[in-house]
């Protein structure tokens, strides 16, 4: 996840004045973007009062600037006030979390509509990784103070993070309506960013403006890890089999299968003996059978346990996150 802000002084929350550069925060979460080509990140800006609208200017590769987005409301921008322990994902926690919003409101919603994507907050890793969390209960417990409960981890595809903790101090922003896109389409990955984010009454050489740089990555566009391993063992050996995600479009629990989102279906599967690689398959299905023959040429003997990798692949991105498991065989 790509990543750009403001520095502030260290242990405080610096609020820009009205007159003064915005707190801008950039992402490469994996949101629905409504554009015929695929988003690879997005923007939000938050400012104090907020002037009206901020214009944000972008440079390619050194060249000049072009406006390319108009932000029409502030970001929800904040910090954690206590550390997050790294904690289990994709079910309910009953743990808590106080954070301290830069301005801006938050509010609780039901279970189904957080399920249905509401109330996600990215934490923000100086590194430039992200955590996205939900949430169903927003209590203000000060001026700008909230307690935020029953917690969703690891969202978005971000579960690799979840399981490290987060410092107190840490930066947020809301994921919601208020944050634009700025870089769109294949052609963008691997192009040299600048963007500067100002009053939309003034241009980007002004000194109020804030400049943020980037190398876009494919990181929004990369598959999930693939979920739920199994293995079965037959007749003619050992049976893979495990259920893909997607990021868009899945939240139904209506559906049969989520929707592929790629040009295609394929998978890169490994076949591990503590970090070295027994045996690799590409398939085009969420199975594979490892045979027999091929387990007594890897091991010698059959396995009571398989350690394997899972990575669902994109055509245009390569690899996405892999899933590790050990199966019993």
């Amino acid at each position: 996840f790509a990543l750009a802000v403001r520095e502030g002084q260290a242990g405080e929350v610096e609020l820009p004045g009205g007159e003064g550069p915005a707190l801008v925060h950039l992402n490469s979460v994996p949101l629905a973007g409504g554009e015929s080509a695929p988003v690879l990140a997005w923007l939000g800006a938050f400012v104090t009062p907020w002037p009206g609208s901020l214009t944000v200017w972008r440079a390619v590769d050194g060249g000049s600037f072009e406006p390319v987005a108009t932000l029409s409301a502030a970001a929800v921008t904040g910090e954690t006030l206590e550390a997050l322990p790294a904690g289990p994902l994709w079910r309910w926690q009953r743990a808590s979390l106080e954070v301290e919003l830069d301005g801006g409101l938050l509010a609780g919603a039901s279970a189904e509509a957080v399920l249905g994507g509401a109330n996600a907050l990215a934490l923000i890793d100086p590194s430039g990784a992200v955590e996205v969390i939900q949430f169903t209960e927003a209590e203000l417990i000060g001026a700008t103070r909230w307690r935020l409960s029953g917690l969703l981890r690891g969202q978005l595809g971000t579960e690799a993070r979840a399981a490290a903790d987060w410092p107190a101090g840490t930066r947020l922003m809301k994921i919601d309506a208020n944050l634009v896109p700025v870089a769109s389409g294949l052609d963008m990955i691997g192009r040299a960013v600048t963007y500067r984010i100002g009053g939309a009454d003034r241009d980007h050489g002004d000194d109020a403006v804030t400049e943020i740089a980037a190398t876009l990555g494919p990181e929004a566009l990369r598959p999930f890890a693939p979920v739920h391993a199994r293995a079965r063992r037959g007749p003619a050996g050992v049976t893979l089999s495990w259920t893909r995600r997607t990021r868009a479009g899945g939240d139904s629990w209506d559906l049969v299968e989520v929707p592929l989102g790629e040009t295609s279906e394929a998978y890169a599967v490994e076949i591990l003996s503590g970090d070295a690689v027994k045996r690799r398959f590409t398939v085009s299905a969420p199975a594979v059978l490892y045979a027999s023959a091929d387990e007594i040429a890897d091991f010698g003997a059959a396995q009571p346990f398989l350690d394997i990798r899972i990575a669902q692949l994109s055509a245009e991105v390569g690899a996405g996150a892999a899933l590790t498991a050990r199966l019993r065989s």
